[in-house]
Protein backbone atom coordinates (compact mmCIF):
# COMPACT_ATOMS: atom_id res chain seq x y z
CA UNK A 1 0.00 0.00 0.00
CA UNK A 2 2.53 2.58 0.88
CA UNK A 3 4.43 1.65 -2.54
CA UNK A 4 1.63 2.24 -4.26
CA UNK A 5 1.00 5.88 -2.19
CA UNK A 6 4.12 6.59 -3.01
CA UNK A 7 3.97 6.21 -7.11
CA UNK A 8 0.38 7.99 -6.58
CA UNK A 9 2.41 11.08 -5.13
CA UNK A 10 5.12 11.15 -7.93
CA UNK A 11 2.23 11.31 -10.17
CA UNK A 12 0.47 14.37 -8.50
CA UNK A 13 4.03 16.17 -8.43
CA UNK A 14 3.95 15.33 -12.37
CA UNK A 15 0.77 17.56 -12.82
CA UNK A 16 1.81 20.09 -10.80
CA UNK A 17 5.69 20.74 -12.35
CA UNK A 18 5.88 22.68 -15.19
CA UNK A 19 3.75 25.82 -14.65
CA UNK A 20 6.14 27.73 -12.49
CA UNK A 21 7.70 29.44 -15.61
CA UNK A 22 6.04 30.22 -19.22
CA UNK A 23 7.16 31.27 -22.57
CA UNK A 24 6.80 35.18 -23.00
CA UNK A 25 8.78 36.47 -25.89
CA UNK A 26 9.28 40.08 -25.37
CA UNK A 27 10.44 42.88 -27.63
CA UNK A 28 14.64 42.55 -27.12
CA UNK A 29 14.27 38.39 -27.70
CA UNK A 30 16.72 38.15 -30.12
CA UNK A 31 17.74 34.73 -32.90
CA UNK A 32 20.52 34.14 -30.84
CA UNK A 33 18.30 33.76 -28.20
CA UNK A 34 15.87 31.76 -29.78
CA UNK A 35 19.06 29.17 -30.40
CA UNK A 36 19.69 28.98 -27.06
CA UNK A 37 16.38 28.41 -25.98
CA UNK A 38 16.57 25.50 -28.41
CA UNK A 39 19.35 23.74 -27.20
CA UNK A 40 18.27 24.04 -23.61
CA UNK A 41 14.55 22.37 -24.69
CA UNK A 42 15.89 19.85 -26.40
CA UNK A 43 18.00 19.30 -22.83
CA UNK A 44 14.45 19.26 -21.25
CA UNK A 45 11.98 17.46 -23.68
CA UNK A 46 14.26 14.73 -25.20
CA UNK A 47 12.71 11.36 -24.05
CA UNK A 48 15.27 9.98 -21.25
CA UNK A 49 15.75 6.25 -21.02
CA UNK A 50 15.11 6.12 -17.48
CA UNK A 51 15.92 2.27 -17.58
CA UNK A 52 18.43 -0.17 -18.56
CA UNK A 53 19.83 -2.08 -22.43
CA UNK A 54 18.27 -5.77 -21.23
CA UNK A 55 14.54 -6.28 -23.61
CA UNK A 56 11.71 -6.08 -20.78
CA UNK A 57 10.09 -9.13 -22.92
CA UNK A 58 6.92 -10.26 -23.95
CA UNK A 59 5.26 -9.99 -20.24
CA UNK A 60 7.42 -6.87 -19.43
CA UNK A 61 6.10 -2.84 -18.79
CA UNK A 62 6.21 -0.18 -16.67
CA UNK A 63 4.64 2.56 -15.86
CA UNK A 64 6.54 5.70 -14.24
CA UNK A 65 6.17 9.28 -12.82
CA UNK A 66 9.58 11.43 -14.22
CA UNK A 67 10.49 14.80 -12.38
CA UNK A 68 13.92 16.93 -13.62
CA UNK A 69 15.03 18.76 -16.27
CA UNK A 70 17.97 20.63 -17.29
CA UNK A 71 20.32 23.56 -15.43
CA UNK A 72 19.27 26.86 -16.85
CA UNK A 73 20.43 30.40 -15.69
CA UNK A 74 17.55 32.23 -15.36
CA UNK A 75 19.61 35.68 -15.41
CA UNK A 76 20.69 34.85 -19.19
CA UNK A 77 19.44 37.27 -21.96
CA UNK A 78 17.12 33.80 -23.47
CA UNK A 79 15.09 33.41 -20.54
CA UNK A 80 14.93 37.38 -19.06
CA UNK A 81 13.48 38.00 -22.94
CA UNK A 82 11.99 34.83 -23.72
CA UNK A 83 10.58 33.46 -20.34
CA UNK A 84 8.40 34.50 -17.87
CA UNK A 85 8.71 33.17 -14.17
CA UNK A 86 11.14 31.59 -12.09
CA UNK A 87 13.30 28.40 -12.68
CA UNK A 88 12.91 25.84 -9.59
CA UNK A 89 15.92 25.62 -8.04
CA UNK A 90 18.00 26.87 -11.09
CA UNK A 91 16.45 24.10 -13.15
CA UNK A 92 13.89 23.91 -16.04
CA UNK A 93 11.79 21.73 -14.25
CA UNK A 94 9.67 19.31 -16.34
CA UNK A 95 7.24 16.64 -15.35
CA UNK A 96 6.10 13.41 -17.57
CA UNK A 97 4.68 10.50 -17.29
CA UNK A 98 5.63 7.28 -19.41
CA UNK A 99 5.01 4.29 -20.36
CA UNK A 100 6.70 1.21 -22.00
CA UNK A 101 5.62 -2.23 -23.20
CA UNK A 102 7.90 -5.02 -24.22
CA UNK A 103 7.10 -6.83 -27.87
CA UNK A 104 9.06 -10.10 -29.21
CA UNK A 105 12.03 -9.94 -30.47
CA UNK A 106 14.00 -7.89 -27.98
CA UNK A 107 11.98 -4.71 -28.73
CA UNK A 108 10.61 -2.28 -26.54
CA UNK A 109 8.48 0.61 -27.55
CA UNK A 110 7.15 3.10 -24.94
CA UNK A 111 5.71 7.19 -25.28
CA UNK A 112 5.73 10.05 -22.79
CA UNK A 113 3.45 13.02 -22.54
CA UNK A 114 4.81 15.91 -20.26
CA UNK A 115 4.96 19.56 -19.40
CA UNK A 116 7.52 22.32 -19.49
CA UNK A 117 7.33 26.33 -19.45
CA UNK A 118 3.66 25.67 -18.88
CA UNK A 119 2.88 23.44 -22.42
CA UNK A 120 2.50 20.05 -23.03
CA UNK A 121 4.38 17.70 -25.11
CA UNK A 122 4.45 14.36 -26.00
CA UNK A 123 6.77 11.47 -27.39
CA UNK A 124 7.90 7.89 -28.86
CA UNK A 125 10.50 6.02 -28.66
CA UNK A 126 11.74 2.26 -29.62
CA UNK A 127 14.40 0.17 -28.16
CA UNK A 128 16.11 -3.50 -29.79
CA UNK A 129 18.15 -5.33 -27.63
CA UNK A 130 20.98 -6.54 -29.77
CA UNK A 131 22.93 -8.51 -27.30
CA UNK A 132 21.32 -10.46 -24.25
CA UNK A 133 23.64 -9.99 -21.34
CA UNK A 134 25.06 -12.60 -19.04
CA UNK A 135 26.79 -13.26 -16.19
CA UNK A 136 30.12 -11.49 -17.60
CA UNK A 137 28.89 -9.75 -20.58
CA UNK A 138 26.74 -6.30 -20.50
CA UNK A 139 23.42 -6.39 -22.44
CA UNK A 140 23.68 -3.68 -25.10
CA UNK A 141 20.83 -1.82 -27.46
CA UNK A 142 19.81 0.36 -29.96
CA UNK A 143 17.20 3.19 -29.29
CA UNK A 144 15.73 5.93 -31.02
CA UNK A 145 13.46 8.37 -29.95
CA UNK A 146 11.27 11.49 -31.06
CA UNK A 147 9.53 14.35 -29.10
CA UNK A 148 7.66 17.16 -30.16
CA UNK A 149 6.08 20.61 -28.20
CA UNK A 150 3.72 22.55 -30.11
CA UNK A 151 1.18 23.73 -28.08
CA UNK A 152 2.82 26.91 -27.15
CA UNK A 153 4.71 29.49 -29.53
CA UNK A 154 7.48 27.54 -30.17
CA UNK A 155 6.92 24.36 -32.64
CA UNK A 156 9.86 21.84 -31.48
CA UNK A 157 11.11 18.92 -31.99
CA UNK A 158 14.06 16.63 -31.19
CA UNK A 159 14.96 13.15 -31.86
CA UNK A 160 17.98 10.97 -30.67
CA UNK A 161 19.86 7.95 -31.71
CA UNK A 162 21.69 6.10 -29.05
CA UNK A 163 23.58 2.52 -28.79
CA UNK A 164 23.29 1.99 -24.75
CA UNK A 165 25.03 -0.93 -22.49
CA UNK A 166 23.67 -2.20 -18.48
CA UNK A 167 24.71 -5.09 -16.20
CA UNK A 168 22.55 -6.07 -13.47
CA UNK A 169 23.62 -6.43 -9.90
CA UNK A 170 20.52 -7.97 -7.91
CA UNK A 171 18.47 -5.20 -7.56
CA UNK A 172 20.79 -2.31 -8.99
CA UNK A 173 21.25 -2.03 -12.41
CA UNK A 174 23.72 0.88 -14.32
CA UNK A 175 23.69 1.88 -17.34
CA UNK A 176 25.32 4.41 -19.97
CA UNK A 177 24.63 5.00 -23.26
CA UNK A 178 25.49 7.71 -26.02
CA UNK A 179 23.96 9.09 -29.44
CA UNK A 180 23.71 11.89 -31.57
CA UNK A 181 20.96 14.31 -31.42
CA UNK A 182 18.80 16.45 -33.92
CA UNK A 183 16.73 19.93 -32.71
CA UNK A 184 14.54 21.70 -34.93
CA UNK A 185 12.36 25.06 -33.56
CA UNK A 186 10.27 27.06 -35.31
CA UNK A 187 8.67 30.26 -34.18
CA UNK A 188 7.50 34.09 -35.05
CA UNK A 189 8.68 36.94 -32.93
CA UNK A 190 10.29 40.49 -33.64
CA UNK A 191 10.07 43.83 -31.72
CA UNK A 192 7.27 44.94 -34.16
CA UNK A 193 6.72 42.91 -37.32
CA UNK A 194 6.61 39.13 -35.74
CA UNK A 195 9.16 37.43 -38.24
CA UNK A 196 9.67 33.83 -38.73
CA UNK A 197 12.81 32.13 -37.30
CA UNK A 198 13.94 28.88 -37.14
CA UNK A 199 16.69 26.22 -35.67
CA UNK A 200 18.28 23.51 -36.74
CA UNK A 201 20.94 21.80 -34.98
CA UNK A 202 22.74 18.55 -34.44
CA UNK A 203 25.20 17.05 -31.60
CA UNK A 204 26.21 14.21 -29.34
CA UNK A 205 24.89 13.49 -26.55
CA UNK A 206 25.21 10.98 -24.00
CA UNK A 207 23.47 9.44 -20.53
CA UNK A 208 23.82 7.64 -17.91
CA UNK A 209 21.68 6.34 -14.69
CA UNK A 210 20.54 3.61 -12.14
CA UNK A 211 17.55 1.47 -11.36
CA UNK A 212 16.81 -0.05 -8.14
CA UNK A 213 14.33 -2.41 -8.63
CA UNK A 214 12.12 -3.94 -5.75
CA UNK A 215 8.98 -6.10 -7.36
CA UNK A 216 6.62 -3.94 -8.60
CA UNK A 217 8.17 -0.86 -7.67
CA UNK A 218 11.33 0.92 -9.42
CA UNK A 219 13.08 3.99 -8.63
CA UNK A 220 15.38 5.23 -11.64
CA UNK A 221 17.70 8.22 -11.66
CA UNK A 222 19.93 9.35 -14.45
CA UNK A 223 21.84 11.95 -15.76
CA UNK A 224 22.16 13.22 -19.41
CA UNK A 225 24.82 15.77 -20.80
CA UNK A 226 23.40 17.45 -23.88
CA UNK A 227 23.64 21.20 -24.38
CA UNK A 228 23.76 21.29 -21.05
CA UNK A 229 23.40 18.52 -17.73
CA UNK A 230 19.92 17.73 -16.83
CA UNK A 231 18.93 15.41 -14.22
CA UNK A 232 15.94 12.70 -13.46
CA UNK A 233 13.97 10.95 -10.91
CA UNK A 234 11.21 8.43 -12.01
CA UNK A 235 9.10 6.15 -9.86
CA UNK A 236 7.04 4.00 -11.58
CA UNK A 237 5.72 0.15 -11.01
CA UNK A 238 6.28 -2.46 -13.92
CA UNK A 239 7.33 -5.75 -14.69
Amino acid sequence: MRRISLAALMFVLVAAIGSAAEFNFGADFTAADFERMCRILGDATAFPAMGPAEAAGITGFDVMAVVGGPRVDSGASWWRHGVSGSATGDVLATGRVIARKGLPFGIDVGGQIGQVLGERFWGVDAKAAILDGGTLTPSVAVRGSFSRLSSGPVDFRVAEAQVSLSKGFAVLTPYVGAGARWIQGDAQFGPIVPVSHEVREQKVMAFAGLRLSLLPLRIVAEVRQGSTTAGFVGLGVGL
